[in-house]
Parts: structure tokens; C-alpha cells; sequence
């Protein structure tokens, strides 16, 4: 699997990225693979936890599931979107539900399992710059529903 553009982990600056799941093995390996693409990453495990850590990481993605056991991941993404600064945090939904029942304070959605190769081809079109919130660029669609 290659990371954005193709290129090695070490060729690029890496984005962060913020893993939020209650599934303390699967954030894990989130990571794990996350960072083999050269990306920063953080990762918590409840809500709240995102919450803080967010604050002080300034995740450019966020990569949220919808279960978790303090506060839903949907409130959290309500939150985030509140407390942005002036750059807008990406936000994907993980989760077992169909598209249809995912917030729309989401920018993108994939069903667990993640197919990884999918997950890392959305991110390296966010790394490469084809969404820019901020200028009205174009804003890559969201991955579709059981990828």
C-alpha cells in the first residue's frame, strides 16, 4: 500500500490524524498502519479523551467511531465542529451503520471492517490538497458505503 502520492513516509510531512475508538485493538492497528503511511497519529479511546487530545493536536483528520462508551461519536463530531479554529477538521465516520444513518456533521463514512486501501487512498487525496475546505476546492467524495 503506498501512502499519498505513492511516495515513501519519509518524502512527505506527515498529517495528523486523530483515531477515536473504543476497540482498544482495532485503534491500535489503525495506528499502526496509519503511521507505516508517514502519517502523525494520536489515539484515544472515549469521546471525551478525543475531545482533549483534539484540543492540543489539532487533528487534520479525524477518524471517528460512533459507539463509544462515554459520550457518541456524534456528539463529539458536533463539538469538534464547534471548537474549530481556522482550519476545518476532516471528519470520517467509522462505524457499523449504513450511510444513511451517519450525522451530516461527517465528511466521510466507512463501514468496519475498514478496507484499509480504500481508507488510505481517501487520505491521500485530503494530503495532496484536492480538499480545500477553506477556498472552496473541491472536496473529494466520501467513500461509499461498505468500502
Amino acid at each position: 500500500m503506498g501512502g499519498p502520492e505513492g511516495r515513501g513516509a519519509g518524502e512527505r510531512p506527515g498529517m495528523r490524524v486523530l483515531v477515536v475508538d473504543d476497540n482498544e485493538d482495532t485503534a491500535r492497528m489503525m495506528r499502526v498502519l496509519l503511521k507505516g503511511q508517514g502519517y502523525e497519529v494520536k489515539v484515544a479511546f472515549a469521546g471525551r479523551q478525543a475531545l482533549e487530545l483534539a484540543r492540543d493536536f489539532r487533528p487534520e483528520v479525524v477518524l471517528l467511531d460512533l459507539t463509544l462508551p462515554d459520550i457518541s461519536g456524534a456528539e463529539v463530531a458536533e463539538q469538534l465542529r464547534g471548537a474549530e479554529g481556522p482550519e476545518r477538521t476532516t471528519l470520517v465516520a467509522i462505524s457499523g451503520y449504513s450511510s444513511d444513518r451517519i450525522p451530516a456533521a461527517f465528511d466521510g463514512h466507512f463501514v468496519k471492517p475498514v478496507d484499509h486501501e480504500a481508507l488510505n487512498e481517501f487520505l491521500a487525496r485530503l494530503a495532496i490538497g484536492e480538499r480545500k475546505p477553506r477556498d472552496g476546492g473541491a472536496t473529494p467524495p466520501p467513500p461509499a458505503a461498505g468500502t
